[in-house]
Order: C-alpha cells, then sequence, then structure tokens
C-alpha cells in the first residue's frame, strides 16, 4: 500500500466531530450500500465516510436548476467553502475532515472539485443532447468519486487515477440507467435526449413503469455501451491492494450483473423494487461479507493480485 500521513493532532476534536458527522451522513442516505465498505477498518473508513458525505452534497445538488441557466449561488457558495477550506479556513467540522483525509492520503483536489464543476453544468442545461455528454459527465462525478476512494481504501499503484475514474464512470452509467425510474420521476431524465429520441422512447410510460420494445430497445443499446467500458473499468484492479479490491470490485462486480441482468431483462430496470429481487441483493451482500466475491470476468487474468 502507498505510504499516508499521520493525522494533525491540533484540530483533533474538531475533526472528530467531523468525523462522527458524515459517518452518521453516510449511514443514513447509503445505509443499503454499507457492506461494500464492511471489510475496511480504522481511520480508512472513517477517511471513506469524508469523502462520501461530500458526494452526497453533490448528489443534492443536482436536484436545483437555474431557470435562466447562470450559476446558482448556493453552488458558488459550495466552491468558494471548498476552497477556503482546503487553504486553511474550514467553515464546517465536515470540511475539516474532508481536507484532513485529502491530505493525510494524497487525494487529488481536482477529484474534489471536478464534481462541483460537472453538477453546475447539469443544473444550467438539466439535459444531455447526446450520450457523449453523458459519458462526460458520469466521468466527472462518478469517476472522479472512486478515484478519490480509492487511495484511502487502498492503492499499490501511483497510477490508479485513470483506471479508477473508469471504474467510477462505468458504475455510475450502470446505475442511472438502473435507476432511471425514480431519477424521472423526481425531474432528472439523465439518460441522452437522442437516445430516446432514436428509440421513440416515452418518458410518461416510463414513470408509469410500464414496459414498452421502445424501452426495451433503450435499455438495450445503453447496456452494449456499457459492456466495452466495463473491461477498461477492470483496468483498475491491478492498482489496488486487498481492501481495494475486495470494496471496488464488489461495486463493479455488482453493476456487472445488474447490466447483465437488464441485458436480458429490460424490464428488470423499471420495476419498484430495483434491478435485482430481495433475495438476489441479499445473496450478493452475503458472499462479499464472507469473503466470496465472484471473479470478474472483465478483468484481464494477469492483472490480478493473489
Amino acid at each position: 500500500m502507498l505510504e499516508t500521513r499521520d493525522p494533525l493532532a491540533a484540530q483533533s476534536e474538531i475533526l472528530e466531530r467531523g468525523y462522527r458527522s458524515c459517518r452518521t451522513t453516510v449511514k443514513k442516505q447509503l445505509k443499503s450500500w454499507s457492506w461494500l465498505v464492511s471489510n475496511v477498518g480504522g481511520d480508512n473508513k472513517r477517511g471513506i465516510y469524508a469523502l462520501l458525505a461530500q458526494f452526497l452534497k453533490v448528489n443534492d445538488l443536482l436536484d436545483l436548476e437555474s431557470p435562466d441557466g447562470e450559476a446558482l449561488d448556493v453552488l458558488k457558495e459550495a466552491q468558494d467553502e471548498l476552497a477556503n477550506a482546503f487553504a486553511g479556513e474550514c467553515a464546517t467540522p465536515e470540511l475539516a475532515a474532508l481536507v484532513e483525509t485529502c491530505r493525510r492520503y494524497d487525494v487529488s483536489k481536482q477529484n474534489i472539485f471536478e464534481p462541483l464543476q460537472a453538477a453546475d453544468g447539469w443544473i444550467r442545461n438539466r439535459k444531455f443532447d447526446s450520450f457523449d455528454q453523458l459519458d462526460a459527465f458520469c466521468a466527472s462525478v462518478g469517476g472522479s468519486m472512486i478515484a478519490a476512494l480509492a487511495p484511502v481504501l487502498g492503492v499499490v499503484r501511483s497510477d490508479y487515477e485513470l483506471p479508477a475514474i473508469a471504474a467510477g464512470k462505468t458504475i455510475m452509467l450502470t446505475q442511472l440507467l438502473a435507476n432511471c425510474v425514480d431519477d424521472i420521476k423526481h425531474g432528472r431524465v439523465f439518460l441522452a435526449q437522442a437516445d430516446m429520441k432514436d428509440c421513440e422512447v416515452d418518458v410518461s410510460r416510463i414513470k408509469l413503469r410500464q414496459s414498452t420494445p421502445e424501452f426495451g430497445h433503450l435499455v438495450r443499446l445503453y447496456t452494449s455501451r456499457l459492456e466495452p467500458r466495463f473491461k477498461e473499468a477492470g483496468e483498475v484492479v491491478g492498482c489496488l491492494d486487498l481492501d481495494g479490491r475486495r470494496s471496488i470490485g464488489a461495486m463493479l462486480g455488482y453493476c456487472w450483473k445488474a447490466a447483465n441482468k437488464m441485458k436480458s431483462e429490460p424490464e428488470s430496470a423499471l420495476s419498484v423494487d430495483g434491478v435485482f429481487s430481495t433475495g438476489e441483493r441479499f445473496a450478493i451482500k452475503s458472499k462479499h461479507l464472507l469473503g466470496m466475491d465472484p471473479k470478474l470476468p472483465f478483468v484481464v487474468t494477469s492483472h490480478d493480485h493473489h
């Protein structure tokens, strides 16, 4: 594992409050996903909570919209607060925990600021005309998230960042497809406008969870695009140590299974319960907790570390 730095002692009380607050936020909002980092312990898990709490803030911003296409004050304030925090002036204990995590694990600041910049673009336009625009957005948000988490989870190579961005982008693209109904119900149509037009998809039918040949065509179009992206994402495995491989590998494995199920059963993306049944989710989670994660078929064997 790459060398990490010792925590600062001066602000220990503020940092402790910040880490506790981040943990509470993440546990509450991402309760169903906590199993993915169950194998990580100690200070590393605290760092993960600090990073995830920041990305949850970005996710909340995606609900906003600019009526005139201009930058919102609240977004500018968030960017300024973040810049000030990295300059040594933390407005909240949570920001102090975030900055300390980035300092200790050498997390690139770019991977913290990039999602805010992407959120700004989304808020101003509230749509993606092409799949390439959606792809770039997922690289900026999902890719930055995994690239930030990777050194905290555990990396063994310094060139992990680009493969991690590819992995995060693929994970986010898969989740946006799997969660498209809930997003559309909340006014967030992430799917590319050109694709919906070409597939002649009726958004109102998606809201009603009605399975149609047009929706099936759209789902298969997206899953066909995901396949080569999983191969690119798999490059990250060779950059990770045991904890990193277990957590990020489990995320990729879960999304790989989801993409394949949506490919064979497009209507699963319309299910109220999600792509997987309760039993299927329990089985995937249980195997991970027992250290029985399946081998990822899109990962080149020579990149595996034993």
